[in-house]
């Protein structure tokens, strides 16, 4: 068993080398006793929006990998989104002893990219099945294609959805769900859904949870794979667990949970925004816990903002402050209240108080966000233009120059991430027209990365694809005239002479046009006011891990209630008893520990301002006097 010890020492130097490193002093390494214990310690963690918990994991890695001696055995990092894994290398890969952390033996990444890696492939491989794809929008694109209009009616009237026709896991069998169908038919439209999965099967695509269901296979046919894995990861660590799902956290349990692995899971419960993603229930070996040690204090924002979401921490922590120096901003932290008619003139009431409280323009990130979108368009209500497949924080764009347009306004992040986004709509390109290549075994199947890759350089092609994406980056000013040119190229390079209708749409020139809010359309949902400022529309699960310089929230309605209006009463009274949460469950109160979550994330993104608009009609007189007494502006639109 390895045994490394932290001391105080340790966390010294790598701080004074740290900061002689960093110029910007607002920017040093700084560890109080309570962040020490999470460096020094195996204990689960609470962090707080804002405690730095990201630094503190790769503070504790950076020490790890200056003492780790063994050659054929890792750390692993696990994490549950991209951007957290990439928050975590990006801290990592300028320091000489974090970058060997992010190669063999050590592995860091998301869950599934963990099970998808170590557990599902090889599970495939070993049953001869060929995977080019796991990605479940492209799973149930290809569905839809492969059912009549029939079909797709009679799911409708049965609620049942395509991204169900999926393999699972019971009872330690592999069984196969066709939606809409509780037991075999000989039905036309059980017989194509059947026919569509074996589509999928034969072209490598497969749906994000079936990976866990054959890793289950593989644990199941060999369990020596656990003790494996143990024995190569001695040291885990677990990053943004609130959001693991069950499932997720038995599998990770049942691999890690041993006195042989040191294991530590940092999160914040406060800031599980589940809402049963997947049909999974959320994890209850960390949310549940009760024995987590907690960080209190946050860097993001002041004790002004510290006092006006504490109501809404759903594990009811005692105390939140500020390590911000000065720690209370002077800023006017408003509730907008509106009408009926008056609803859409609340981004224009935002952008007129972002303009007063900073007038040098110095703010970067101004958000508003909202709960939900959904059917009734909640956040539509306040701009029509508002659409949610934009959103920056997990594009599902519709058109091809909309990837262009998100990498244009991506100027923070790295080249070869704007290389990978053009790459993967090149393949939606190819999925849409229908193109196709041959495996191994001779059998058409649609291209995935590696095999485009290999189709191109068996034509000569690869540089000349290369340069046009390198000039599709560089160019910044596309009009309909050169994105002609740039459709005309890549048809060329890919062979692609006659496009479908869904191709031709995917290809279609979009732009981003100026001027008044009402008018724009924007790959990003941005809202342009009439002053000028921009204001970034999207809902709190886009904005999850952010951080604002102001922020805006918007009321929303979901499952009947209307959020703002069901949390108002906790934010006024700390002590009120927290709503029972039951998974799976549309109860009242289900629902409203799910909105305490949402809000209490909103709430902690911004850095400077802070705001919340809601009907005039959910707030009372006397709540309106409760809001003034805990510093609120209360402002009528």
């Amino acid at each position: 068993m390895i045994e490394i010890i932290i001391s105080d020492d340790d966390i010294d130097d790598l701080v004074k080398e740290q900061n002689v490193r960093t110029k910007d002093a607002s920017k040093h390494w700084l560890f109080d006793e309570a962040r020490r214990h999470v460096i020094q310690t195996w204990d689960d963690v609470q962090a707080c929006p804002g405690s730095g918990k990201t630094t503190l994991v790769a503070a504790k890695l950076l020490i790890l990998a200056k003492k780790w001696e063994e050659p054929h055995r890792g750390i692993c990092v696990l994490t549950h989104t991209n951007v957290a894994r990439d928050e975590i290398v990006s801290r990592l890969h300028n320091h000489p002893s974090g970058f060997k952390l992010t190669s063999y033996p050590h592995f860091i990444g998301t869950i599934q990219e963990f099970v998808n890696r170590f557990l599902g492939l090889p599970y495939c491989r070993s049953n001869d099945l060929p995977v080019s794809r796991i990605d479940d929008d492209i799973c149930v694109q290809v569905i839809k294609r492969n059912i009549s209009f029939g079909t797709k009616s009679y799911l409708k009237r049965k609620y049942a959805r395509l991204d169900e026709l999926k393999f699972r896991f019971e009872n330690d069998v592999l069984l196969l769900t066709i939606p809409g169908f509780s037991k075999e038919s000989k039905s036309d439209s059980y017989t194509e859904l059947e026919n569509a999965k074996g589509i999928l099967i034969d072209n490598g695509l497969f749906f994000f949870s079936e990976m866990y269901c054959f890793a289950k296979l593989l644990v199941g046919d060999n369990p020596d794979v656990l003790s494996i894995l143990s024995e190569r990861f001695p040291i885990v660590l677990i990053d943004e667990m609130q959001d693991t799902q069950k499932s997720q956290d038995a599998l990770i349990n049942q691999i890690f949970a041993n006195e042989s692995v040191f294991l530590q899971r940092l999160g914040d419960p406060d800031q599980a925004l589940f809402d049963n993603i997947g049909g999974d229930e959320p994890n209850e070996s960390y949310n549940n816990k009760d024995e987590l040690f907690e960080i209190k204090t946050s860097h993001r924002f002041g004790l002004d903002i510290c006092e006006k979401i504490i109501g809404l921490s759903y594990k009811n922590l005692d105390q939140l402050s500020s390590l911000r120096e000065p720690n209370r901003g002077d800023f006017q932290h408003t509730v907008f209240t509106y009408d009926d008619a008056s609803q859409e003139r609340v981004l224009e009431a935002f952008g007129a108080l972002t303009a007063e409280a900073n007038p040098e323009e110095s703010w970067r990130t101004v958000k508003a966000v909202g709960g939900v979108d959904g059917e009734s368009g909640q956040i539509r209500k306040y701009w029509s233009k508002f659409d949610k497949t934009k959103s920056a924080a997990s594009p599902k764009p519709k058109k091809l120059i909309h990837i262009l347009h998100l990498c244009q306004d991506m100027t923070q992040g790295h080249v070869s991430s704007n290389y990978d986004l053009l790459v993967q709509g090149v393949l939606d390109l190819l999925r849409k027209s229908g193109a196709k290549t041959q495996n191994h075994d001779g059998e058409d199947v649609y291209f995935s990365r590696r095999s485009l890759m290999a189709w191109l350089r068996d034509k000569e092609q690869y540089i000349e694809f290369r340069k046009l994406l390198t000039s599709w980056m560089l160019d910044t000013e596309i009009d309909a005239c050169s994105w002609e040119v740039h459709v005309e190229a890549v048809k060329s390079i890919l062979e692609l002479d006659d496009l479908n209708s869904d191709a031709v749409d995917y290809m279609d020139y979009e732009t981003e046009h100026e001027g008044n809010g009402e008018d724009q359309t924007s790959p990003t949902n941005k809202y342009v006011c009439a002053n000028g400022r921009n204001i970034e529309l999207g809902t709190i699960h886009s904005v999850k891990g952010e951080t604002h310089d102001a922020t805006l929230i918007l009321e929303t309605k979901f499952n009947r209630w209307f959020d703002v209006l069901e949390m108002l009463p906790f934010m006024l009274d700390t002590t009120k008893g927290r709503p029972a949460f039951t998974p799976n469950s549309r109860t009242k109160d289900s629902t409203l520990a799910q909105y305490m979550r949402k809000l209490y994330v909103a709430g902690s993104r911004p850095h400077h301002l802070l705001c919340i608009a809601l009907h005039e009609n959910h707030v009372t007189p006397e709540q309106v006097t409760s809001l003034h007494n805990l510093g609120w502006s209360v402002t009528n639109v």
